[in-house]
């Protein structure tokens, strides 16, 4: 089994590397496997913050990111 979140050597997790994508199904996949959204990299950013980032679009991050954590992390 493959600890989901395990970072790379920047830090990045799955969580970090399915938002910075836009990958939308990997972000609820690895929510669902506890990927932990408030984990940052070694720069200090999370996956929400990544979402955010100039290069994505802040509508995915506040529509779909973070309703995602709320929903899949704090209710059954």
């Amino acid at each position: 089994m493959t600890e989901v979140n395990h970072q790379d050597c920047l830090g990045w997790t799955a969580l970090i590397w399915a938002a910075k994508q836009n990958d939308i199904d990997s972000v609820r996949k690895l929510l669902k496997h506890d990927a932990d959204p408030y984990q940052s990299d070694h720069a200090g950013r999370t996956a929400i913050q990544w979402a955010a980032a100039p290069t994505t679009t802040l509508s995915f991050a506040e529509s779909n990111l973070t309703k995602i954590t709320l929903k899949d992390r704090l209710i059954p």
